[in-house]
């Protein structure tokens, strides 16, 4: 820390220091003689002195200048690194929520294309129970009887709905509580249905789901593990067909899960459904519905 003194204190302190000025001591010596000697003897200790104290004040006055640049250049330099550190904190808290606010126009704009969609219990598992508006399925874990039907699925809970696209935009939400396990998605009309299949998509499944209520997961081959935080209760998924993409969201995070973006790429002519399973027909059934919402959030 640097002390400055006031001009009035440096005043009386280079008043102190300095004494006789030089030419006091020349006028001194004007005298001839004996007596000019003696005055001359007398006369260069305090020329000498005065010296003395003029190099004291000259060397203290660099050591002050000296201190206040070292000093000035020391506060400059903290003050730009502070000033780096605020616009490189305020840049990356700007991204992060135009990060954020793109994903939630993404939401909205998907939105804008929401459908009825209906379960279609004549593709339903046997186990599989629909409720008669087509709005719930639950899995009742025991085989009903049904009547046979081709487009039935015999080996895994799985069921579509009724209504396929083969073009334009088209998006939908699930109500999947608090289920631990389930998959949603889209799936091609020509999937197998009488036997064991994987899901993904070279089988013609395009499905993100969630396992034991732990780990979510995007049916890629091989399997994604997704990051998600929380636990959504509602999924938006948003198909555009012309863009070969499928969107999945957490309505009410209004962020987005995952993107399929190879979608029916080489079948064009082949319609999509929406797909809806309760988990894996091996494991204890998990009797929390899947519901379809009769209305969305922004029509409440």
């Amino acid at each position: 820390m640097v002390s400055f003194l006031s001009p009035s204190v440096l005043a009386e302190t280079l008043k102190e220091e300095k004494g006789p000025r030089p030419d006091n001591v020349m006028s001194s010596m004007k005298g001839g003689g004996a007596h000019a000697a003696q005055k001359l003897g007398a006369a260069v200790p305090q020329a000498q002195l005065v010296l003395v104290h003029h190099v004291s004040y000259t060397s203290c006055l660099a050591q002050i200048v000296m201190s206040v640049s070292s000093f000035s250049t020391s506060f400059s330099e903290e003050l730009q690194g502070q000033r780096r550190e605020s616009d490189d904190g305020g840049k990356g808290s700007l991204e992060k929520e135009n990060e954020t606010l793109e994903k939630e126009n993404e939401l909205r704009y998907a939105q804008r294309y929401k459908v009825d969609v209906t379960l279609d219990a004549d593709t339903a598992h046997p186990r599989l129970e629909v409720s008669e508006d087509g709005k719930s399925v639950t899995d009742t874990g025991v085989i009903r009887k049904v009547p046979s039907k081709e487009e039935r699925f015999d080996s895994h809970t799985f069921l579509l709905a009724k209504e396929g696209y083969t073009s334009g935009m088209y998006y939908w939400e699930v109500d999947v509580g608090k289920k631990r396990n389930w998959n949603l998605g889209v799936a091609q009309e020509t999937v197998t249905r009488k036997e064991t299949v994987a899901l993904s998509p070279k089988n013609g499944f395009w499905v993100i789901g969630l396992a034991g209520g732990q780990e979510y997961w995007a049916q890629t081959d091989p399997h994604t593990c997704l990051t998600v935080r929380g636990r959504p209760q509602k999924i938006g998924i948003f198909l555009d067909i012309s863009a070969n993409k499928l969107s999945f969201f957490s309505v009410h995070q209004k962020k987005m899960l995952y993107t399929f973006t190879s979608v029916n790429q080489h079948s064009q002519n082949v319609r999509l459904f929406p797909f809806f399973s309760t988990g894996s027909a091996a494991t204890n059934s998990d009797t929390e519905p899947l519901r379809i919402p009769k209305e969305f959030d922004d029509d409440k």
